[in-house]
């Protein structure tokens, strides 16, 4: 599978942990960054006009890299920032 969007990255390894644990993720919640192969969350392009469009389809909160959520001005998701794979998964299952 290719998927060219890096953005995505993050939200793949939650499905996979989603589907491991067999616990499903929170409907309402947005996952995007970019993951590298240590673990780090990297921030992506065009995250404003993508979580206002989130916002619009019924998403209340994003976990999204910490890079990302300091540059957002306002927005009406919960934005939680994250550095690692480690600290988004934990904001996403625990």
């Amino acid at each position: 599978m290719q998927l060219p969007e890096p953005a995505c990255d993050l939200a793949v390894c939650a499905a996979l942990v989603s589907s491991l644990q067999n616990r499903p993720m929170d409907p309402h919640t947005l996952v995007l960054g970019e993951v590298g192969l240590a673990g780090e969350v990297r921030a992506v392009g065009q995250v404003e006009p993508r979580l206002a469009e989130a916002a619009k389809m019924g998403f209340q909160r994003v976990v999204l890299p910490s890079g990302s959520a300091r540059r957002m001005e306002e927005t009406k998701l919960q934005v939680i920032g994250v550095e690692t794979l480690g600290e988004a998964l934990a904001a996403m299952f625990d």
